[in-house]
């Protein structure tokens, strides 16, 4: 019998020109952007180069984008785009801030809030002025000071509301609820004194302050308001936080908080997805079902992969390329937008209630932008914090922004 022996392995160089040929083409049509062509974009995966690395699916050419070092606080673009967002919070919630009836039992925190609302809009227009964002001046000194003392007031004003905020019944107010629609408002002749007069259908409908029972299209939170005290509090830590950020990247050029990128990160992460997602999302319809069953924990979802990030913010994420960021933004992408679409939809119905007459109307579009206006606001910061973990993602969706994705020493 004779016994074959398996025939030695050799190894075979291949030279991939086409990829070489590619990366160079890549190089000269993007001469501006600070990109990894080099083996360390490419981690993922040992047999394949940069143009055909299966984790950036290809997207376009800012899979080779080095991020941004951060080693002097927050880049131009970074401040830009969150002084936007707190133009938008300010221009969405302030008028209900001071008007809402549900605020009432908390006297408004003392008017803090809307104090600290009207400094931080003066502080975002004076952003504006300011012509050098990173220089000691007058100007970027009184941005600072009034951006943090907005911030404190605010958030002084939010724990008044956490301590003594409570719960509002449009019924035991003294206030009227009619039920219009047909379905539910229909009732027996018996019943002369639970009935109201619907003046929008012409019609009769059920009075639901004059019996011990109700039932409304999905939520009774409409006109039985329930204060969840945990959302006041992150409410007012979330936007402290990034009055904060605003204050110390202004009050001088030697006092920035974020000096690394991966602090940042981390920073941010955690204050998003535990504050923001884990507790403001989750809470910004005060009712259990929206929670659990109609968001169908979206939030919870982004907020853990959020918390990911900062397990994994490593110095190898530094020299871009396909890293771990290339996947926890994916999904991050993939639960907020969809969280996003979700809260909006299901917000406004919480808000419209056509079918349903209240008198006061404590749920109406004041509580809509100033519920909408913070998640206006945490989704510009969300787009901060995916362009700190990778430029793919922000210039995937902005491909101009060429000046943004580059790294800038300022």
């Amino acid at each position: 019998v004779q016994v074959l022996q398996p025939a030695p392995m050799q190894t075979v160089v291949m030279n991939n020109n086409a990829s070489i040929i590619n990366l160079q083409n890549v190089a000269a049509k993007y001469p501006h952007w600070n990109l990894n062509l080099g083996p360390s974009a490419n981690p993922c995966h040992r047999s394949c180069d940069a143009p055909s690395c299966p984790c950036c699916v290809s997207c376009c050419p800012s899979c080779y984008l080095i991020p941004d070092k951060y080693d002097k606080g927050l880049y131009n673009m970074d401040l830009t785009v969150k002084n936007v967002a707190f133009m938008l919070f300010v221009a969405m919630s302030i008028y209900g801030e001071a008007s809402m009836k549900i605020l009432d039992s908390a006297y408004h925190g003392a008017y803090l809030p809307t104090v600290g609302l009207v400094f931080i809009g003066i502080a975002s227009l004076l952003f504006w002025t300011s012509r050098d964002h990173k220089v000691d001046s007058m100007m970027n000194k009184t941005i600072a000071v009034l951006y943090f003392l907005g911030g404190l007031l605010y958030l002084i004003g939010y724990f008044i509301y956490t301590a003594s905020l409570d719960n509002y019944n449009v019924c035991a107010e003294g206030g009227t609820v009619c039920d219009c629609d047909y379905y539910y408002g229909y009732r027996s002749s018996y019943y002369w004194d639970d009935f109201c007069w619907c003046e929008q259908n012409q019609s009769y409908g059920d009075d639901v302050c004059e019996r011990n029972w109700y039932w409304t299209s999905w939520s009774d939170g409409q006109y039985d308001f329930r204060v969840y005290k945990p959302y006041y509090a992150a409410r007012g830590i979330f936007i402290f936080y990034h009055c904060l950020l605003m204050a110390v990247h202004y009050i001088s050029k030697e006092t920035k908080c974020v000096k690394d990128r991966l602090l940042f990160i981390r920073l941010d992460s955690f204050m998003w997805g535990l504050v923001y997602c884990g507790i403001i999302c989750s809470l910004s319809i005060p009712d259990w079902i929206w929670v659990f069953a109609l968001s169908g924990c979206v939030h919870f979802f982004a907020g853990i992969i959020a918390l990911v990030n900062m397990c994994i913010a490593a110095p190898n994420t530094n020299a871009g390329g396909c890293n771990p960021f290339t996947v926890t933004g994916v999904f991050l992408l993939l639960f907020y937008i969809t969280e996003v679409i979700l809260l909006l939809s299901f917000l406004l119905d919480f808000t419209i209630h056509e079918d349903i007459i209240i008198t006061p109307n404590i749920i109406g579009m004041p509580f809509f932008f100033w519920a909408m206006g913070l998640i206006v606001f945490g989704t510009l910061n969300w787009w901060i914090l995916l362009r700190a973990m990778h430029p793919a993602f922000t210039a995937c969706l902005c491909k101009k922004i060429q000046r943004d994705l580059v790294e800038v020493e300022i």
